[in-house]
């Protein structure tokens, strides 16, 4: 998280990223806001996560119904790039 916020304030920019939690206990452990779009991502120490990692994406929806969901993903070890369903990646840590 350090990382994330250390690369928006090395740009001189000011993040809009929240935190997602529901009655449920379903979560997001990051919501970037831009544009009126939301982009969700995950933080796992596995370099091998599953999509099961995700599952929490698809309730954005219904709670934020005025604004658009754009794409996320899996912030872990891995040491590769590569999509994990159709609108989201698992991102190698060190692309931060």
């Amino acid at each position: 998280m350090s990382e994330i916020l250390k690369s928006f304030a090395n740009n001189g920019t000011r993040p809009n990223i929240y935190y997602f939690r529901n009655s449920n206990k379903e979560e997001i452990d990051l919501l970037f806001y831009e544009n009126n779009t939301l982009y969700p991502i995950e933080i796992k120490k596995n370099p091998t996560p599953s999509i099961d990692s995700i599952k929490s994406f698809r309730f954005i929806k219904s709670y934020y119904k005025n604004v658009n969901v754009g794409e996320g993903g899996i912030i872990c070890t891995s040491s590769e790039l590569k999509k994990i369903d159709n609108n989201n990646y698992i991102i190698p840590v060190e692309y931060i």
